[in-house]
């Protein structure tokens, strides 16, 4: 009975430790409209408005060697390994906080040989005990802390947070590297078709000079229009050298995002550009986004986990109850240790009470609060962030689109006007010289056109990019307000 007082005294005497009752001073903002950004979309012919991209929206492109490169970067690249490993880590690191909800048990064998002088305390009273005493101990052990206040549940469900934000950046590290050997494996195609009409421009103009040249030969022009084509064949000899060493960069930029040496004998197919597809983009954008972007869901998990850690440090401020026992074998004499007469049991229960500690626990409540409220506000700026992504991504889309749209006009008009001067060059009404300008202002055109293409496959990625590429949460931890 006195036992029961005493423990009942003690946690009175817990009380004096006010537990500090400051609540956050901010919350998660809730994902701002973009009924705009709809509209847009709604209103651009290069979107499919319905839902979200699908997780192998790669496909969308209808090139099958685009989906093989990507497949094997996911598999290969080195920052998508480290990112699952990243993973694994986390995981562990909350089995360990996991297991201080749950009792200890171990087991434990000892032999303690001692030597006692012939002054010692025991032999100088007692001379009948040996000057060598062996002692031999086996026992199992029990250790629990009983978690009243939550304190190990909290520290667990902050590492299982913590577990949950590394799976979404190890997610967001699958989309950046998806995207970054897709805008690589366009960019590469685009130069190809660069330098293939940068060989028929060179061939234009050196068949151009050949005639200038046979012109001056046979005294109908003089040397001026000979010096003034040469230049114009020199800076595109130039241009075929730059090409060439960005098509070489661009193939050493896929090669390494897949993993692989530069110089590996990994063969990347030339293929022609299209604009046939279309980005789907969701009827409602702000309705599941933040499900649908690992980056956000990353930082959602953390301020889980900054929250928890908040309710551990509120715990600190309570009395922690621990209860130890042990129950074994301990004899001096070997040929009895086994027997019933040598067993041993200890039981030792134990409350810890923070009466003073020097302004530590609240100076530690204070820190967890001030990194649960920084987690809060870096998501709120960081869904500003992505709803300004999602914003621009599908004006530039709608834009490129518009644009290429626009090019590929042009270049029908300078296909009629190179038909034209080549039909009115037939019947003599037109000189080879000015058949050749047609066709050069023609591949000048066709030129643009490819760089359009370009840029509108990078926006279509990028679109994707900032929808998710797929991705979707099963779950939100914390609703915004």
């Amino acid at each position: 009975m006195r036992s029961f007082y005493l423990f009942g005294f003690l946690l009175v005497l817990a009380g004096c430790v006010r537990v500090p009752t400051d609540e956050a001073e901010c919350g998660l903002n809730a994902t701002p409209s973009l009924e705009k950004t709809q509209e847009v979309a709604a209103s651009s012919e290069a979107m499919a408005v319905g839902d979200y991209p699908s997780d192998l929206w790669w496909e969308m492109f209808e090139d099958p060697h685009l989906g093989c490169l990507i497949e094997k970067a996911l598999v290969q690249n080195p920052t998508m390994k480290l990112a699952l490993t990243r993973v694994e880590g986390a995981e562990a690191f909350a089995r360990v906080k996991k297991s201080a909800l749950l009792p200890v048990l171990g087991a434990a064998t000892a032999v303690d040989w001692r030597y006692l002088g012939i002054n010692d305390f025991f032999r100088a009273y007692t001379p009948v005990i040996p000057a060598s005493v062996p002692e031999y101990e086996m026992s199992l052990d029990f250790s629990y802390e009983f978690d009243f206040w939550g304190k190990n549940r909290n520290h667990y469900k902050a590492a299982l947070g913590r577990a949950q934000a590394v799976q979404a950046e190890a997610a967001s590290a699958r989309l950046t590297i998806s995207t970054a050997v897709a805008a690589t494996y366009f960019k590469l195609q685009a130069m190809r078709l660069k330098l293939s009409f940068f060989s028929e421009e060179k061939a234009l103009i050196t068949a151009l000079l050949d005639l200038t040249a046979l012109r001056e030969e046979h005294a109908l022009d003089g040397s001026i229009p000979v010096i003034s084509i040469q230049e114009p064949l020199t800076r595109l000899n130039k241009n075929i050298l730059h090409a060439e060493q960005k098509v070489a960069i661009q193939t050493h930029m896929l090669k390494i995002l897949l993993g692989e040496s530069p110089e590996s004998a990994e063969e990347i197919p030339a293929v022609s550009l299209s604009d046939n597809y279309l980005v789907p983009i969701p009827s409602y954008l702000s309705s599941d986004l933040i499900a649908r972007r690992p980056d956000l869901m990353a930082q959602i998990w953390l301020v889980e986990a900054a929250a928890h850690e908040v309710g551990a440090a509120k715990a600190e401020f309570y009395p922690s109850v621990n209860l130890c026992a042990l129950a074994g074998l301990d004899s001096v004499f070997f040929r009895k240790f086994f027997r019933w007469e040598s067993r041993a049991a200890q039981i030792e229960p134990a409350i810890h009470l923070p009466i003073f500690t020097g302004g530590k626990l609240r100076a530690n409540l204070r820190g967890k609060r001030a990194d649960f409220e920084g987690a809060m506000h870096q998501y709120n700026e960081l869904v500003l962030q992505v709803v300004k992504q999602v914003a621009d991504a599908t004006l530039v889309l709608k834009t490129a689109d518009e644009t290429l749209n626009l090019q590929k006009e042009l270049v029908k008009n300078f296909e009629k006007v190179r038909t034209l001067t080549s039909n009115r060059y037939i019947h003599a009404l037109d000189t080879l010289l000015q058949v050749i300008d047609a066709e050069e202002a023609l591949l000048q055109e066709k030129l643009i056109e490819i760089q359009h293409q370009y840029e509108r496959y990078l926006a279509a990625i990028t679109l994707v990019k900032t929808l998710g590429g797929g991705y979707m949460a099963s779950s939100l931890p914390l609703e915004p307000q």
